[in-house]
């Protein structure tokens, strides 16, 4: 079951689910409400607000970075927490947002923002 679960994708998903979950009853464990009066009770979900585009974006790039270096759970953790899709926005789409960027599209976009930021102020890199 695991190897199948792992081959399409679901596993990574299904762990983040359940962190997101554990995190919210522990939450709840520690401020001393429980809804449902029942210990074993975590899936009532919150209402977030809505988030500004440049969190979003942030996001986006935050996620697209993670996926490309291979930290794909990490990734889930976040779309699950932030409310991304899973679906992730194309690349021609985040950097159509930053024309003015120089980037070859070898590395995620984040790196060569940084990478940019770096080159414009003569710092260099750590």
């Amino acid at each position: 079951m695991r190897t199948a679960l792992e081959e399409n994708g679901d596993l990574i998903e299904l762990q983040a689910q359940i962190e997101e979950e554990m995190l919210e009853a522990l939450t709840r464990l520690q401020s001393g409400s429980n809804e449902h009066n029942s210990q074993y009770s975590f899936s009532t979900k919150r209402c977030k607000p809505a988030m500004p585009p440049e969190i979003i974006l942030a996001n986006n790039l935050i996620r697209q970075y993670l996926e490309e270096v291979g930290l794909k759970r990490t990734s889930s953790v976040l779309c699950t927490e932030s409310g991304l899709p899973q679906s992730a926005v194309p690349d021609t789409v985040l950097r159509t947002a930053f024309p003015s960027l120089h980037s070859s599209g070898a590395k995620p976009l984040l790196c060569s923002m940084i990478q940019d930021i770096l080159f414009k102020s003569d710092a260099k890199p750590i």
